[in-house]
């Protein structure tokens, strides 16, 4: 039977001192488990005496396979351990047979699960947990056995050395930094050909690859953040966290578009891992109302407007929902009051962007009953109704105050006593039609009278009714008349008379 040390396994006659740390060890669990006591004492004297100088050989080893964190700081350790058994005629080697063997862990950890018995997948004998508790874990024969009995590998009748294999899972609470094994090495009277190995294994170097199992949240708006939550394992918690932006938690919340690095230690802060992580921008998406409008209460073609949101990005379908109520894609505004009209959209990622718009409203009403159409004329402000409205546009006019930039001016008032009768016309030099506008300030009576040059009149338009800033508007076909020059004179019931020179051409 062989002896150990941390890093390796040496029979029993290398050294005194090894004798008496073996002697120590069994009066301890001999202690614990008295049922034990006579086979152990039997196998101390049987390696005692047995030992030869020149005769032994190991053939064990100890291998672990894989570390697995559990919850409440445990870890399960997977471990393959073979002993090796060998005899010739009757020269015994350090290990002819393996009576007992036993685990061991460094302080600091302790075993927390193993299981019950061992069997041998060779010779089917079984060996049971007797001896458990804090770092030790020993395994004895279920029975008595002599030297002629062959427990654990065959010893005598096969005529070689044997090595056989057993796989265990143990459960440590924490991760001890070294584990080592003894009592299963066996050798035999063949020197040559020994194998034996390192029957210690380092856990905590196997194991110290901490992984962080991180998940992350990408932002899925514009304007949104991120988030990245990390789960660690592969090391003794509680772990420790060190960011590139300073955090020093498991979950970082409200991160804008960015890389963002971590190194995490565990309790023991001799091991770490690292890992990098990308919070991504969303994709743009953006709605847009466009510029102020501007509608002119008074004057229908103008008094209402479209509002149409453009769309950049977003995920369709889209909805919609207006300040007014309405969930339609347009809207047509026609206030009456300068207004501000704001719209959200709604893409089918739930992301939503909002804008608005100012409907400015110039009132352009003018007339006894606010049936009429206020318009710049030539600089002055004139009182027409719908359809002059129109004609007077198309020629250039503007709608409202003369002093204001076009369509700009919200709330424009009439000022009748600012306007000067006088009368225009157009075009000029006429050919077919010319049209007359005659500007009336006060309430009265409008004639036209036209006159050539030898002063004969030649054309007279009936008296028409005019209300105070009006424009009154006449229309003279001069198709059949002479090429030459002539004067219209106006006549207004309250504002006097007035004269324009004009020719027509052919």
């Amino acid at each position: 039977m062989g002896l150990w040390n941390q890093r390796c396994f040496c029979n029993l006659r290398e050294t005194g001192n090894y004798a008496t740390r073996l002697f120590n060890f069994f009066i301890k669990t001999i202690m614990r488990n008295f049922k034990a006591s006579l086979a152990t004492l039997m196998f101390i004297a049987f390696a005692l005496l047995f030992a030869t100088p020149t005769k032994a050989c190991d053939r064990s080893n100890l291998t672990l396979l894989n570390v697995t964190p559990l919850s409440g700081g445990q870890y399960s350790l997977d471990l393959r351990f073979c002993a090796g058994a060998g005899r010739t005629g009757t020269s015994y080697g350090a290990g002819n047979d393996t009576w007992v063997f036993g685990f061991f862990l460094s302080n600091g950890s302790n075993f927390a699960g193993s299981p019950s018995s061992i069997v041998s997948p060779q010779t089917g004998y079984t060996y049971v947990d007797t001896v458990t508790g804090g770092d030790t874990l020993v395994y004895y024969p279920e029975s008595f056995f002599t030297g002629g009995y062959e427990p654990w590998a065959c010893i005598n009748n096969c005529g070689t050395i044997q090595t056989v294999c057993y796989d265990i899972t143990i459960v440590t609470s924490n991760l001890p930094d070294s584990l080592w094994i003894g009592g299963v090495e066996g050798g035999g009277n063949i020197s040559a050909g020994c194998t034996g190995t390192d029957m210690t294994v380092y856990p905590k170097s196997f194991g110290c690859n901490i992984v962080l199992n991180a998940s992350t949240t990408q932002p899925v708006c514009p304007g949104s953040t991120g988030s990245i939550t990390l789960n660690p394992a592969g090391g003794n918690a509680p772990y420790n966290f060190t960011w590139s932006n300073g955090a020093t938690t498991a979950t970082l919340t409200g991160l804008a578009p960015g890389t963002y690095s971590v190194t995490v230690t565990d309790m023991s802060r001799s091991c770490s891992g690292t890992g990098s992580f990308t919070i991504n921008a969303a994709a743009a998406y953006s709605v847009e109302l466009g510029t102020n409008k501007t509608v002119y209460r008074g004057y229908a073609p103008r008094s209402c407007t479209t509002l149409n949101p453009v769309k950049t990005g977003g995920v369709a379908p889209f909805t919609y929902l207006w300040s007014t109520g309405s969930t339609a894609a347009t809207i047509n505004a026609c206030p009456t009051t300068t207004t501000t009209y704001s719209v959200t959209v709604t893409d089918a990622r739930g992301c939503a962007q909002t804008d608005n718009v100012v409907v400015n409203v110039v009132d352009v009403r003018c007339g006894s009953n606010n049936n009429k159409v206020l318009v710049c004329h030539n600089g002055s402000l004139i009182c027409v109704t719908q359809s002059q409205a129109t004609t007077h546009l198309n020629h250039g006019d503007q709608l409202g105050s003369c002093s204001s930039a076009k369509g700009s001016e919200p709330g424009v008032a009439i000022d009748a006593v600012a306007m000067e009768f006088k009368i225009s016309a157009y075009p000029v030099p006429a050919r077919d039609n010319i049209h007359f506008d005659v500007v009336s300030p006060e309430q009265g009576t409008v004639t036209l009278e036209i006159y050539d040059l030898q002063g004969s009149r030649v054309a007279t338009q009936p008296s028409v009714a005019v209300e105070a800033a009006s424009l009154q508007e006449f229309t003279v076909n001069v198709a059949n008349w002479n090429t030459g020059m002539y004067f219209a004179r106006v006549t207004h019931s309250t504002n006097g008379m007035q004269t324009l020179k004009f020719s027509v051409i052919k």
